[in-house]
């Protein structure tokens, strides 16, 4: 090969190489870039995150991926002694934390107190000892509520029927700091205002920065406290405040909650869910076969997607 023939060889590899390069460089400055700018946007909300939380918003977020290392307890209020209530103090008690769950019943709370399981839902299951030392702690009396209330990082996890819920946040508001991080785990919209939980709650509530998080999900209380593996999402437009609830629940054996930041489509998704599914039971009850559940089941998942889209949530999270 002659060295005319060689010197157009090395100028095109010499190209390509060049290309190659650049293009990792391009990518990596992209990276950088990225990560950079999630920095800036969550740098005002790095006052309020516990130590080690700021990985969780752009450097290591698989760190808080699964909690449960007991290593600090936080405080956990349960609204609601319900099948769900008590399935998600269960949790919360599991990752050590102090859980205490509120509840109207003097007789309920005092079974659980003293027996240490919930007489009315999931009484089968134990709620002292769990871990081999943290109960669950009932308590029936407001008074008790706010000087619980008042503990400092203290976070509620709301598990009141969703029908009832703006009306005993708008009756109780003065219980509930502005500053406490309340997830709800109501699924459905309230029919009155036909608004979506978390704009009811703050309505009731009379306040807009009253942090928020939503937690929803395939889930049946029962099977979380069996231990059955357990997929959740949890959603707020901060994302501090949905890795809080995460690290707040999830452990490595069964309960894997995942983060999000799209609230709206997270809470659409919960309650449109259910007339979705009653549909497909009266297709199947009137004897009709695939063709009309696929029909059916298609295009409501599509009309899901748009109202998503319509209300400014993430169309990704309904697929």
């Amino acid at each position: 090969m002659t060295s005319r023939n060689i010197s157009p060889l090395l100028a095109a590899m010499g190209v390509g190489i060049s290309f190659a390069t650049g293009m990792g460089v391009s990518m990596y400055l992209l990276r950088l870039r990225d990560r950079e700018r999630l920095r800036r946007a969550c740098s005002r909300t790095m006052k309020h995150l516990q130590k080690g939380q700021r990985s969780a918003l752009g450097v290591d977020m698989g760190r808080y991926l699964l909690s449960g290392d007991g290593k600090k307890k936080n405080k956990v209020v349960v609204l609601g002694a319900g099948n769900f209530g008590t399935a998600m103090a269960y949790a919360a008690a599991r990752n050590n934390n102090e859980v205490v769950m509120y509840m109207r019943d003097e007789a309920q709370c005092k079974c659980i107190n003293e027996e240490g399981y919930n007489p009315k839902y999931l009484s089968d299951y134990k709620l002292n000892n769990i871990n081999g030392h943290n109960s669950i702690r009932g308590i029936c009396c407001l008074d008790v509520l706010r000087e619980e209330l008042k503990t400092p990082e203290v976070v509620i996890i709301h598990a009141l029927p969703c029908q009832r819920t703006p009306d005993w946040y708008r009756e109780h508001r003065d219980l509930i700091p502005a500053d406490v991080l309340i997830c709800s785990t109501a699924k459905g919209l309230y029919l009155p205002t036909q608004q979506l939980m978390g704009h009811a709650i703050l309505d009731a509530l009379d306040r807009a920065e009253q942090p928020l998080a939503f937690l929803s999900g395939p889930s049946f209380a029962e099977e979380i406290m069996k231990g059955d593996p357990t997929v959740l999402a949890v959603a707020s437009d901060q994302l501090f405040l949905a890795v809080r609830i995460q690290r707040l629940l999830s452990n490595k054996s069964s309960l894997r909650i995942y983060t999000s930041q799209d609230p709206v489509g997270l809470q659409l998704g919960g309650a449109l869910k259910n007339p979705l599914a009653v549909g497909a039971g009266m297709v199947s009850g009137m004897g009709f076969g695939i063709n009309t559940l696929s029909g059916v089941v298609t295009r409501a998942s599509g009309e899901l997607r748009q109202l998503c889209i319509a209300m400014g949530g993430d169309p990704k999270t309904i697929d």
